[in-house]
């Protein structure tokens, strides 16, 4: 960056290597070199903070003229007025992003990508997404943080929404005017390579770090910035009390029509700046400072070497647009808005000049006029004009009606614009608009720009995912703010029936729903009655999910949620064929593939009863019917090898088929271990009929004494008896799992007739032996 004027101040001595090429241990090295850099973005920054208070002014109801140099030029009595469409505008399309966000019974869709866990059933995801969405619309900050994000967003074109606690899940919004970012930063959150957001913390959370001195924080640092806080008396920063730059601070004290005073300062949070910088491994480190210390030399209240393994994992930049590809060329709404707004109010207050004129009277002097300040009198119905006056023949109007159409004018450049739809002002004329009129117009004009909003959903997906991963963490510290909700989130899922295992960013993957309409209410009305009207061509989940969001769109979710019921997943017709194909595979029945087939649902239903041999395998090995069991696995293998080489023919898919691959490697690794064991039970027991029969033929012939033929008759009894036991044992195991595959079958075919699906009947199996107790399936 570049050098300032200001002697005392150097140039900015991030570097990334030392003079001799060795890689610098953090890129930022101490506080004075941080603090240096923040003058230099501070100033930088100032540039363009006159154009950020002027958009502001403009929304905030700033009058188009100065009011002293109007009343200065005796033109006092002329219109003046801010219409306020630039804030009408905003809160437009503000409103339809909030829609978008909250405007569901839940926020979020859970997706699990692990392929180890996909066949989790539907309701556990469901599960996952309603808790999830139970713990944002609890915290009582969601709506003003997502509120304050988005009018910035629109606005300004950047906004940030970062974790002020390391541990914490809870985010806030920073406002445009409060980030100091590079101008050489691309307008990517990973690409940025480092920045600084002016913000506040609450004494009560800087005392409690104190007092625990907790890790990161420095005690000494924290205990003189509350003194410099709350008892220098002499300090006076009315500029930044807002924590945005000089202009956008006065233009929020006259907003607020208010200025300093020192009682209700004192009041105040401790002002701070988080500083975040990537270093050389691409992880990042995170610091705060005290943004009093007049000689801004001294240490941070807080700095973790390395805190994130990136910067996503501390905050989230979202950018209207991408602009040049420079965060600093990324502008929003308010930059397009701000001149037909201005030329707009105008045009308006000269409209009303115009009507006033015309509705007065115009008097010219005749000659010498006897008096400078003529007055007009009024005598019931007449009006008598002073001596001197005369009234023109000629009237004097302005063309209203013609400024009245360049508004109209200007109003639909901005819906142009912006995609947010507003009736132009004009006078009536002729007949009014029709329905249809009125739906075509507004399907054309109230829209959001689909690559818009899809960038917006992929930015919110990644600041969900994040939130989910900090509420997962097992590791989440007792007194970091949101604790409670974390703990209940965890617990709730569990309970609700959830593996643990699915509570894992790894593992399951959150993003935002997606809304019907791109933002439009008249587009989702639409489209939601144009589904309602055709349900019938829809398989049954379809069925719900538009009967839900027709009632949605027009009753809100609450209601959608009584009346039509909650969206719940329904089981798909891959689910009972693949139960039944594995019901004939566990039978050593031949099972064909079909092409139409969920080959990804098919290949991890399948293998559901080889998990259970793999734990009996661990833990009660004898249990096994090792002939059964291996014909199995040998048709399961080369069942689910042939899924496998079609899910690889989609690209899309090949990790997934790489993942079936390697279970299919673990499953003949299994079939070897049981056919090993096997062999091994054949030859022990080749051996031991061998050897029972040599000492009966030796007892037999009289070449033992009478006591070992006592013996030898005793062990013959005995391994007759085992061998008897052996024998029913793998009757009852055999019976048990026939009784078993009878009631799946039972239930798949329920489920086939439900559906009016006609399917082969299922080979009819003997029923099991009466008084025969159901242990073990293998």
């Amino acid at each position: 960056m570049k050098k300032t004027s200001r002697p005392d101040v150097k140039s900015d001595e991030v570097n990334v290597v030392t003079p001799t090429g060795k890689p610098v241990k953090s890129r930022i090295p101490d506080a004075p070199t941080c603090w240096r850099i923040f003058d230099s973005l501070k100033k930088e920054q100032e540039s363009r903070a006159r154009d950020f208070a002027s958009i502001q002014g403009l929304i905030d109801g700033n009058p188009p003229r100065n009011p002293k140099k109007l009343r200065a030029r005796g033109e006092g009595w002329r219109s003046n007025i801010n219409t306020r469409q630039a804030r009408a505008h905003i809160r437009g399309k503000v409103a339809a992003y909030m829609e978008l966000i909250t405007d569901n019974a839940v926020l979020v869709q859970v997706r699990v990508d692990d392929p180890e866990y996909m066949t989790v059933a539907p309701r556990n995801t469901d599960t996952i997404a309603d808790e999830f969405s139970r713990v944002l619309q609890r915290w009582d900050c969601f709506l003003y943080e997502e509120l304050m994000h988005l009018q910035e967003l629109n606005v300004f074109g950047v906004s940030a929404l970062f974790f002020p606690d390391a541990d914490s899940w809870q985010y806030e919004a920073a406002r445009r005017g409060q980030i100091l970012i590079p101008s050489t930063a691309k307008a990517q959150t990973s690409k940025v390579p480092y920045l600084m957001i002016m913000g506040e913390i609450e004494p009560d959370e800087l005392i409690r770090h104190m007092e625990e001195k907790d890790e990161g924080w420095n005690t000494e640092s924290i205990r003189k910035a509350l003194v410099m806080t709350y008892w220098n008396k002499e300090r006076n920063y009315a500029s930044s009390r807002y924590r945005l730059s000089d202009w956008q601070s006065l233009q929020e004290t006259i907003k607020n029509c208010e200025w300093w005073n020192a009682d209700t300062d004192s009041m105040m949070a401790v002002p701070v700046i988080h500083v975040y910088w990537r270093e050389n491994d691409g992880t990042v480190t995170r610091a705060i400072m005290f943004d009093r210390d007049p000689d801004k030399k001294d240490d941070y209240l807080y700095k973790q070497h390395s805190e994130a393994k990136s910067m996503g994992e501390l905050l989230h930049m979202f950018t209207y647009d991408v602009g040049t590809g420079y965060m600093k060329t990324v502008t929003g709404m308010g930059h397009e808005i701000y001149q037909p707004c201005e030329v707009a109010n105008r045009l308006v207050n000269q409209a009303l000049d115009g009507g006033v004129l015309m509705g007065g009277i115009v008097i010219q002097p005749t000659g010498v006029a006897k008096d400078d300040n003529p007055q007009v009198v009024n005598v019931g119905a007449t009006t008598v004009i002073p001596d001197g006056y005369a009234v023109p023949s000629t009237g004097f109007g302005a063309n209203v009606q013609g400024m009245i159409g360049l508004t109209g004018m200007l109003e639909k450049i901005l819906n142009q614009n912006t995609g947010v739809y507003r009736d132009p002002p004009t006078v009536q004329t002729g007949q009014s608009k029709s329905t249809a009129e009125i739906v075509t117009n507004t399907n054309h004009e109230a829209r959001f720009e689909k690559t818009m909003l899809n960038m917006y959903y992929l930015q919110k997906d990644r600041l969900y995912q994040e939130v989910f991963r900090r509420l997962c963490s097992k590791s989440y510290p007792k007194d970091a703010p949101g604790y409670e909700d974390a703990k209940l989130f965890r617990s709730r899922c569990e309970k609700r029936g959830v593996p643990v295992e699915l509570l894992d960013a790894d593992v399951t993957t959150i993003k935002c729903i997606r809304m019907i309409g791109h933002g439009s209410a008249s587009m989702r009305l639409g489209l939601t009655a144009d589904l309602f009207a055709n349900r019938g061509a829809y398989p049954e989940a379809g069925q719900n999910i538009i009967k839900y969001e027709y009632v949605a769109a027009r009753a809100g979710a609450d209601y959608a949620q009584k009346i039509a019921g909650p969206l719940v997943a329904v089981s798909t017709m891959d689910d009972s064929v693949a139960t039944l194909e594995t019901n004939d595979m566990l039978e050593g029945s031949p099972v064909s593939i079909g092409d139409e087939q969920d080959h990804v649902k098919h290949f991890f239903i399948h293998l559901k009863p080889a998990s259970e041999i793999g734990t009996m395998m661990q833990q009660n090995p004898d249990a096994i019917n090792r002939p059964k069991t291996m014909g199995y696995l040998q048709q399961l293998i080369a069942h689910n090898t042939t899924h496998a080489f079609a899910i690889e023919r989609d690209e899309a898919k090949a990790p997934v088929a790489a993942e079936m691959k390697k279970i299919i490697g673990q499953l003949q690794r299994m079939l070897e271990k049981l056919s090993q064991e096997e062999k091994a039970v054949q030859v022990e027991r080749q051996a031991a009929a061998q050897e029972a029969q040599a000492q009966y033929d030796a007892a037999v012939s009289g070449q033992m004494s009478e006591k070992n033929q006592i013996a030898m008759a005793k062990l013959n009894m005995d391994f007759q008896l085992k061998l008897q036991n052996q024998q029913n044992l793998a009757k009852i195991r055999e019976a048990t799992a026939q009784h078993k595959m009878q009631i799946k079958n039972v239930l798949a075919m329920d489920e086939l007739r439900r559906r009016n699906v006609t399917a082969p009947s299922a080979p009819a199996q003997p029923a099991p032996q009466p008084g025969v107790p159901m242990t073990g399936a293998y």
